[in-house]
């Protein structure tokens, strides 16, 4: 009787992994194509510059559901080819963990490559050097200035109107007011 209750709760046991695994192996590819589609825009990482660990980082669904694609896929393919044993539980925590400790390393390193736009106008661009590009008349230069990595074109007067300036000359942005551009 012992011997037949051993094996129903080891064929349940052996269900319980396979449905574990198939459920979260499940929501990481329905997660992982509505990525694709911009329907998943939540992001369980914080960049902050730095490459802490916080419990928080770690602790969330995706966390949850790589730690279960780790540790039950382990446990199934274990199955597979014997006997689940005591020591391949501590295995598959492990390799759970593992699992939770490489997506968050991978989190970090792809917002490392984001770049954000930060608009630089007006007061921003005061103290950048440019290139004289055109002249303009006799006192209106446009300038070619390096704006976020790209360079763009400014509407600049000089400083000092008794200087005269020649297309390709390095210049400074001294101020801005009235919404004009000054140079020296």
């Amino acid at each position: 009787m012992i011997q037949i209750v051993n094996i129903v709760i080891r064929n349940n046991m052996v269900n319980l992994y396979y449905l574990v695994a198939a459920i979260a192996y499940g929501i990481f590819i329905v997660q992982f194509i509505l990525s694709w589609f911009g329907g998943d825009t939540d992001l369980d990482v914080d960049l902050d510059g730095n490459f802490d660990m916080d419990v928080g980082d770690l602790v969330s669904f995706k966390g949850l559901i790589h730690f279960l694609m780790g540790s039950f896929g382990w446990l199934s393919i274990k199955n597979l080819t014997s006997e689940v044993q005591w020591y391949d539980f501590l295995i598959a925590l492990v390799i759970g963990i593992l699992f939770v400790t490489i997506l968050y390393y991978l989190y970090k390193l792809v917002l490392r490559l984001q770049h954000q736009v930060i608009p630089e106008e007006g007061e921003d661009l005061i103290g950048k050097s440019g290139i004289i590009y055109l002249k303009m008349g006799m006192f209106r230069y446009i300038l070619t200035v390096e704006i976020n990595g790209g360079t763009e074109e400014i509407r600049a007067y000089p400083e000092n109107s008794d200087l005269s300036y020649e297309i390709g000359d390095q210049v400074v942005i001294t101020k801005f007011e009235d919404k004009f551009y000054y140079f020296k």
